[in-house]
């Protein structure tokens, strides 16, 4: 598992010195995740103060809609994670990866990975201790503009952290992501406006 030791309350969203620290109120893990293999490993955590976005903050898009997810073989990953110098980086750091196929995975895990799974790597970098849960993510056109879609969260791999890693495909897991936020999303209150004038007249 590519993830700390320690238990984390605050998650923090910006880069370099502009990131700010949120706290998690309420945290959801998957309830079929397996320590085995890391089969549905996927958690989502619902954080405070209200984010406001930024420069250096901006939402990531999932596609809701598993049959519109485009078929790619790369991807970006990014983390705050372990590099050759340091336990954890002190910048965002992101890796171009490649979508490997079954036998190079195979010969790098000694696994068979799921379909709920996507093993990614390149020569020249992998994701390490400290990134798990970051995102996996691909450049596409949503809408007329150039977005970045999440694509997978980062899991596990090998302790060297080279070569290769695997990350769980969210599409998978749609209608969980889905269940969650429509039962525990926080609504604000309706905006109610009084517009003055008389009743009865």
């Amino acid at each position: 598992m590519r993830g700390n030791s320690h238990s984390q309350t605050g998650v923090r969203l910006g880069e370099h010195s502009t990131s700010r620290y949120y706290a998690v109120t309420k945290a959801f893990r998957n309830k079929n995740f397996k320590t085995y293999d890391y089969s549905n490993d996927i958690g989502l955590l619902q954080i405070q103060p209200e984010v406001q976005f930024n420069a250096f903050i901006r939402p990531v898009c999932i596609i809701t809609d598993p049959t519109k997810v485009p078929n790619v073989k790369t991807f970006r990953a990014a983390g705050w994670g372990r590099t050759e110098n340091e336990k954890v980086s002190s910048v965002l750091r992101t890796v171009e990866l490649n979508e490997l196929n079954a036998t190079e995975c195979y010969n790098l895990f000694g696994m068979n990975l799921l379909e709920s799974q996507i093993c990614a790597g390149h020569p020249n970098g992998d994701t390490c201790e400290g990134d798990s849960g970051g995102p996996l993510v691909h450049q596409m056109n949503m809408e007329g503009s150039l977005r970045y879609v999440q694509l997978g969260i980062t899991s596990f791999g090998r302790s060297d952290c080279r070569n290769g890693g695997v990350y769980t495909r969210i599409s998978s897991f749609i209608d969980w992501i889905l269940m969650v936020v429509n039962t525990y999303a926080v609504r604000s209150p309706p905006k109610i406006q009084f517009r003055g004038g008389s009743f009865g007249k």
